[in-house]
């Protein structure tokens, strides 16, 4: 197999060319926003700074640091994942060091009229935590301190950071593939993983929150105290509601993961696309197993850094080895099989990448990730996700290697979108919030469902105001 295949991964599969980058890329894709095909990101106020701002008095207040254009610090502090946001550069960025500077921040940013937004891991595929205003990083807050059965978590862990620190007690908790996506906004959304179908989404295993509101006040929350607030943090998705500074959740006995990749002939590739086949694959044994492993290196593993240190599978500007890169996604939920000419019409669509320069120079295709167990025990309202009955979850993708001009992305975005559609007569019409997609239309309902309304309410009783707004943020009344 060539420059395409079939990559079976934590229950699921990857269809890509090629296929062996696509492995690495799991975790590393981002959509949205390019000056020559999509508008660019919102910012929830006025994007340019009045003068006369007293950053000097913000400064004072802190106890983190205040980075602003000119300072040291500055030119990586503003960066998010993905390089197709550099062109966004925020007037300030506070590294929040305690709930106090979030607040702080949130205040002084709505006195003077600035936009603001929360950064955890800096991964939103729309590039909705920056902002041209203030972006409020918490990436500091990053302590795990895991007891019997519980683990408290700062907002700005990594994925890495919170499997590292549960293993060193013999623990987990359901996070992603990706070693460098931010815990808040991963469970902010749902959060699946490679242990989902065991342990549930990430959301599942939250017993508490402490967030920071659009008037200032800090506040915990959890099943009987602002209970609300906190059946919206599991699935509203990120920088909806308030900035979340720390996360209590329910921890889970280690155990080992066995981790395992299968090909096949592309021949043979419409009789693999079969999602009854795929649903009860972990049910038989595969032809060939590569290792066994904790969750830990399992998380290693799918990120591309298994042969690296904990601290080398970060971000090459946090002192990792591990690079950014640009990409475009959208996401579907299926909740049967795919039908076999919509399979042929995307293997179709996957094949044909290498006639065109522009699309084989990149890494296209679509993951599968397997939904069910444990997922499908939780009711569609008891948490914000309303994802539950989904046998899988798809992500369509493109991720960019080198330069990305306005001619390639443009090209593979119109690829990406002809793949997604490809797959719409299978699909359920759902998306998931934490593959965010601004080219989404009717995206509140594909996101939240039947819970919508819900959280309508909830959104209104906590920031009437809608401090906290982005171009796909919940609003505070129902659009006609």
């Amino acid at each position: 197999m060539d420059r395409r295949g079939f990559l079976r991964r934590a229950g699921g599969v990857i269809l890509a060319s090629p296929p062996l980058a696509a492995l690495v890329a799991a975790c590393t894709r981002a959509t949205t926003t390019s000056t020559a095909t999509t508008p660019a990101p919102q910012p929830s106020s006025t994007s340019s700074a009045p003068p006369g701002i007293p950053w000097d008095q913000l400064a004072a207040d802190l106890r983190g640091q205040l980075i602003r254009p000119g300072t040291p610090g500055y030119p990586v502090a503003r960066l998010a994942y993905d390089p197709r946001f550099d062109d966004i550069r925020p007037h300030a960025i506070v590294m929040a060091t305690t709930a106090g500077d979030v607040a702080r921040t949130i205040l002084f940013a709505r006195d003077h009229d600035l936009a603001f937004a929360a950064r955890c891991g800096g991964h939103s595929y729309g590039g909705y935590s920056l902002s041209d205003g203030i972006v409020i990083d918490v990436s500091a807050m990053a302590t795990v301190r895991a007891g019997a059965g519980t683990a408290t978590i700062g907002a700005g862990a990594r994925v890495i950071d919170v499997a590292a620190g549960l293993a060193a007690v013999g623990a987990v908790i359901p996070v992603g593939t990706c070693a460098t996506v931010g815990i808040g906004g991963l469970t902010l959304g749902g959060g699946q993983g490679v242990v989902g179908r065991r342990f549930g989404l990430t959301c599942d295993s939250l017993q508490a929150a402490t967030v920071v509101l659009a008037d200032g006040r800090i506040v915990t929350c959890d099943a009987s105290k602002d209970a609300d607030l906190f059946w919206a943090l599991r699935g509203a998705g990120g920088g909806n509601l308030g900035v979340v500074t720390s996360f209590t959740f329910a921890s889970h006995p280690l155990g080992a993961i066995t981790a395992f990749s299968m090909s096949w002939p592309w021949s043979n590739a419409g009789d693999v696309v079969d999602l009854d086949e795929l649903a009860s694959a972990s049910r038989h044994a595969p032809s060939r197993f590569t290792r066994t492993m904790s969750p830990l290196d399992a998380a290693r593993y799918f990120a591309g850094c298994s042969s690296y240190s904990i601290d080398d599978c970060r971000l090459t500007e946090q002192g990792g080895r591990l690079t950014r890169e640009g990409s475009l996604a959208r996401s579907d939920f299926f909740d049967r099989s795919i039908d076999a000419d919509v399979v042929r019409a995307a293997l179709g669509l996957i094949e044909g990448r290498g006639a065109t320069t522009a699309l084989a120079a990149q890494t296209g295709g679509v993951l599968f990730d397997a939904w069910g167990g444990t997922i499908a025990d939780v009711a569609p309202d008891a948490t914000a996700f309303p994802h539950r009955s989904a046998r899988f979850l798809a992500q369509e993708f493109v991720t960019f290697h080198g330069p990305i001009t306005d001619a390639t992305l443009g090209t593979n975005r119109h690829w990406l979108t002809t793949l997604w559609r490809a797959f719409r007569p299978a699909a359920s019409g759902a998306a998931y919030v934490n593959y965010i997609d601004p080219d989404l239309r009717g995206w509140l309902r594909a996101y939240y469902g039947d819970n919508l309304a819900r959280l309508i309410d909830v959104k209104r009783r906590f920031d009437p105001d809608d401090a906290f707004r982005f171009a796909q943020s919940i609003p505070t009344t129902l659009p006609a």
